[in-house]
């Protein structure tokens, strides 16, 4: 079997640019192992009006003003901006759809497989001038992550609402074009379904992480010159107004025990004094390489993951996966879909949104208890081993080509 796959960006994953993917290293993989694939890349990133959700930081940090900033953010969000820029999308989908169709019509592909990012359509006009069997991949409800952060922006209201249905408009069509469509979740097929989509053609597919490497959790210990009695509290990923850091660290000021609070990613810029928390320090590493975040993994006692959404968004944090996989007690906002990564079982302490004062009290918990840790630990590594490997996700995929080819 010849599998044909359209990646999102300027060269074929895995790349440096786009680290948060590097996983899908290990499906492309596995997925060689068990039949032919050849990986093309999008140009999405080397068009200059690119109206895809991550050039508005791009945006934002070239300009100096916040009004400036709003202005340009919602001049790409309205008509009729939106309209020429959308045209302008269709141009240049044109121009790189012909080379993907003269190169893979050289090698006859039986299935063709994308995880276009918004609003990348090009997938769908190859699709049908190959005339194969078309499967995409989403793997979030991009509307309301943008909503989130054009919220974060400042942007008024009615921009949002002109985004947010742009983006719906974007899953409708590809979505709609497709012969099977994965999502992550339960909660994200819902929200196709209500877009229109035939239930028959979604099929709920988890995101899949490699397996975690055993690592040295005294060097990290030692590194950070932690006390016998200290407990480290772990958090990884950006500073995104969804990852909602601002509970995190307002959360603090209920913990009584002896925490060191290690923040892997970007830094925020909240006016939060947590450096006069008399029990709790808080560093942060910054980017970590896979064998620094290893390491913090093996080192840490509880792993947290403060979210802030305002309507399900059908997302499957890897984040958490990996937390499960290192069998570590975590600490997590409650979300449809962390329930539905959670399987119904005790493999973390939910909480619900932007409540500060749960979030620190369930840390001050779980730090006093170390049989709840190791309990809630064990539960959550079983549920990742057995559902959210890297060969789950592939064997998923393969089972689906040939159903379909």
């Amino acid at each position: 079997m010849r599998v044909a796959i359209i990646t999102s960006h300027t060269t074929p994953y895995p790349t440096l640019r786009s680290p948060q993917y590097l996983e899908y290293d290990g499906i492309f993989q596995n997925l060689s192992l068990q039949c032919e694939i050849q990986l093309f890349g999008s140009i999405l990133e080397k068009r200059p009006y690119a109206t895809s959700q991550h050039s508005y930081p791009t945006t934002l940090k070239l300009l100096p003003s916040i009004w400036r900033n709003r202005l340009a953010v919602a001049c790409a969000t309205n008509y009729p901006t939106d309209w020429l820029l959308s045209k302008l999308d269709s141009f240049a989908d044109s121009l790189f759809s012909s080379f993907c169709i003269n190169e893979m019509k050289s090698q006859c592909p039986d299935v063709l497989y994308s995880f276009p990012h918004p609003f990348d359509r090009y997938p769908l006009r190859v699709a049908k001038e190959l005339d194969v069997p078309f499967i995409i991949e989403m793997w979030e409800d991009y509307a309301q992550f943008g909503a989130v952060s054009l919220k974060a922006m400042g942007l008024p209201d009615p921009s949002i609402v002109s985004h947010t249905n742009r983006a719906y408009r974007w899953m409708a069509d590809i979505a709609g074009g497709a012969d099977s469509v994965i999502v992550p979740t339960a909660a994200f097929l819902k929200r196709l379904c209500e877009l229109g989509i035939e239930r028959s053609k979604i099929r709920v597919v988890p995101v899949c992480v490699p397996p975690s490497s055993k690592s040295d959790c005294g060097y990290m210990r030692r590194k950070h010159n932690m006390k016998p009695d200290e407990k480290m509290v772990f958090h990884v990923g950006s500073a995104s107004p969804w990852h909602d850091l601002a509970t995190l660290f307002r959360s603090l000021r209920y913990i009584k025990s002896k925490i060191l609070v290690v923040i892997s990613g970007g830094i925020p810029d909240l006016s939060i004094p947590i450096q006069d928390f008399q029990n709790v320090r808080v560093t942060f590493t910054g980017r970590v390489t896979p064998a620094e975040l290893n390491g913090y993994l093996s080192a840490a006692d509880i792993c947290v993951a403060p979210y802030h959404f305002h309507r399900p968004s059908g997302f499957f944090p890897a984040k958490v996966i990996r937390y499960m996989l290192a069998g570590k007690a975590i600490v997590v906002t409650d979300l449809l879909e962390i329930r539905e990564m959670f399987k119904g079982k005790s493999a973390g302490i939910l909480v619900p949104q932007r409540n500060p004062r749960a979030f620190g009290e369930a840390i001050e918990h779980l730090a006093k208890n170390d049989e709840k840790r190791s309990r809630m630990g064990t539960i959550a590594k079983e549920i990742a081993e057995t559902s959210y490997l890297t060969r789950h996700h592939t064997d998923h995929l393969m089972k689906l080509f040939k159903e379909i080819s």
